[in-house]
């Protein structure tokens, strides 16, 4: 059969019939779709294209408002009752599930629970108590291992113990009736009867009677035969010849009876005699305890002359006389006199005349003129009649009197000074006096006085050489969980020097902003809380412009709820900070999971600049 080709009539003149062409539709009135193409034609039709049926047909939505029971089945409501019932309404037994029943469950979990064999294995270290090893170690160990005071146990200290039991005192105040002992007042009274209260008699002790005893001690004619040699004393004859011998039997010496022995009376290193006067005689004198008179030209050779106090000179220009004061030279009143010497009554000693000529060798005299009228007595004349000898004297007493040898061995406490041990240990007493014996001030050894030092670490606010310091605080709970870090919120300003500090706390209240270059001084504590949690690690650390430094880090350990606060702090950190750097504070959990917060008002950080840069 021939393939059917569709024509359609063609408008025009004359009318005629040709083939459908690109372009060309049927009607829908003529049963045509109308359309060149199938969405047309569908849209035409007003008939669903295949994503709408697929669309329709994957609607879960109850497109066509079906009711359960159109299609016999039960409701939501029925099913969430049905659900909801819990008396196994489909009968379903254990035996259908593969279960134990209830009291095969109860029975398996009571036994289960008894079981004291560990039956899962649970180590100490998994429940964080110690091992038997452990707990027998330290039930065992006698040294105090809580280190337990005697307060805690109510007890009294080794010491106390020992004070009490040797206390002699009756710390009790145990009575005598108590032990069944008598007072101290009956049983002295009781030792102190002499009345006899147990009429003892004489013959009970194997005593004598009072009247044999009086009798027996009242006789004199040696009742006993006890002779001289018996009590070790001499006969009579014995003592008398003994108390009658006059050469010295006991050998007593001199210096037992406080005498001086006859050998050393005017010897060397004895004892000097005296005259009838009590006074020494002047042949046992030290030529050093007499004066030195001298002759002399004029007062140019008296002021030559090596003297020492006391010591007399005779001027022949003008006949003066003098004598020398240990400084300076006096003259005697005119006609006066050195004693009899130079004429006066009396006894003088001199030990010594010099007469000295001049350097010319010119003799200037003898002893004309120094006669005495009294009993004086001259012990030496030396008579030097040239210069050379003049000289020769006098360089003799130049260098005798230049000498720092101490020539005549004079002591310490002859001139009233202290020896050497003496100076030493007044110099070490002097030495280790700290009540400043010298008044000393700060300014003289270049420190600040007391009031200054005050000023100084009191110096907060006040700028110049003091102290600076900022101490906050936050009373702001904060969480402490992050690993990653928080930074603290300071909102209360305890102490802060706004010239080295810039502090806001109502702006960026985290960060603390450092205005000059220098040392300082950081602290910082935070006090956390468990509450119900376990082994927590919590930490802090100091931020330097964003910047952790690790110096600065520390750590907290929480064990569990019955100890539940955790402390994390570093003191006495010193920080080299620059004018600019901000600083703050973060807190983050360093190692196990869990709820820690600050303890509000108990978080604190301090800075003090110590040095300036």
């Amino acid at each position: 059969m021939a393939d059917k080709i569709p024509v359609k009539l063609r408008p025009g003149a004359p009318n005629r019939l040709g083939e459908f062409e690109d372009g060309d539709t049927i009607p829908v009135s003529q049963g045509g779709t109308g359309a060149v193409d199938a969405a047309a034609a569908r849209a035409n039709l007003g008939v669903a294209g295949a994503g709408d049926i697929t669309a329709h047909t994957g609607n879960t939505s109850n497109p066509h408002s079906v009711t359960a029971a159109q299609i016999g089945a039960a409701t939501t409501t029925d099913l969430t009752n049905h659900t909801g019932l819990t008396n196994n309404p489909h009968s379903v037994t254990a035996t259908q599930l593969g279960v134990d029943t209830s009291a095969e469950v109860t029975a398996k979990v009571d036994a289960h629970a008894n079981l004291t064999n560990n039956p899962h294995s649970v180590t100490a270290t998994q429940l964080g108590a110690a091992t038997t090893t452990d707990l027998s170690n330290h039930t065992g160990n006698t040294s105090n291992p809580h280190s337990v005071t005697i307060g805690q146990i109510g007890a009294a200290s080794s010491t106390s113990v020992s004070n009490h039991t040797g206390d002699t005192n009756n710390p009790h105040g145990v009575t005598a009736a108590q032990v069944g002992s008598p007072t101290t007042a009956q049983f002295s009274s009781h030792t102190g009867n002499t009345s006899n209260p147990h009429a003892v008699t004489t013959t009970q002790i194997g005593a004598a009677t009072t009247a044999q005893l009086t009798s027996h001690t009242g006789n004199t004619g040696n009742p006993h035969s006890v002779t001289a040699a018996q009590v070790g004393a001499p006969t009579t004859t014995q003592f008398t010849d003994h108390t009658g011998n006059t050469s010295n039997p006991h050998s007593v010496t001199a210096t037992q009876v406080g005498a001086v022995p006859v050998g050393e009376k005017g010897a060397a290193n004895g004892v000097c005699p005296l005259d009838g006067s009590s006074k020494i005689l002047p042949a046992y004198l030290p030529a050093s305890a007499l004066p030195l008179f001298s002759v002399v030209a004029d007062a140019s050779a008296r002021l030559l002359l090596v003297v020492e106090e006391g010591d007399e000179c005779k001027q022949l220009d003008d006949g003066s006389h003098w004598i020398y004061d240990g400084a300076t030279w006096y003259e005697y009143p005119s006609g006066g006199s050195g004693g009899d010497v130079y004429g006066t009554s009396g006894t003088t000693v001199v030990n010594e005349i010099v007469l000295y000529s001049d350097t010319t060798g010119k003799t200037l005299g003898g002893e004309s003129g120094l006669t005495s009228t009294g009993t004086g007595q001259i012990n030496n004349r030396n008579i030097v009649n040239d210069g050379a000898a003049l000289d020769a004297v006098v360089t003799a007493q130049s260098n005798h009197a230049g000498n720092t040898t101490n020539p005549h061995s004079v002591t310490a406490a002859q001139v009233g000074a202290d020896t050497s041990a003496q100076v030493t240990a007044k110099v070490d007493a002097h030495a280790n006096l700290t009540t400043n014996p010298h008044a000393v001030t700060a300014a003289q050894v270049g420190a600040y006085t007391t009031a200054q030092v005050d000023t100084l670490i009191a110096g907060v606010g006040g700028g110049g050489a003091g102290l600076f310091f900022c101490e906050l605080t936050s009373t702001v709970v904060i969480d402490m969980n992050d690993p990653t870090g928080i930074s603290v919120q300071w909102n209360v300003q305890n102490i802060i020097d706004a010239t080295q500090f810039s502090h806001s706390i109502a702006t960026n209240n985290h960060q603390i902003t450092i205005n000059e270059d220098g040392i300082y001084d950081l602290q910082y504590k935070l006090n956390g809380n468990l509450g119900s949690f376990q082994r927590k690690n919590p930490g802090a650390h100091i931020t330097i412009g964003g910047t952790p430094n690790i110096r600065t880090k520390a750590f907290g350990f929480g064990r569990n709820s019955a100890n539940p606060w955790v402390t994390v702090q570093n003191t006495g950190q010193k920080l080299n900070l620059s004018a600019g750097d901000v600083v703050e504070l973060v807190t983050f959990m360093g190692g196990d999971s869990g709820v820690i917060n600050t303890v509000a008002g108990e978080v604190t950080l301090s800075l003090t600049q110590v040095r300036k840069l």
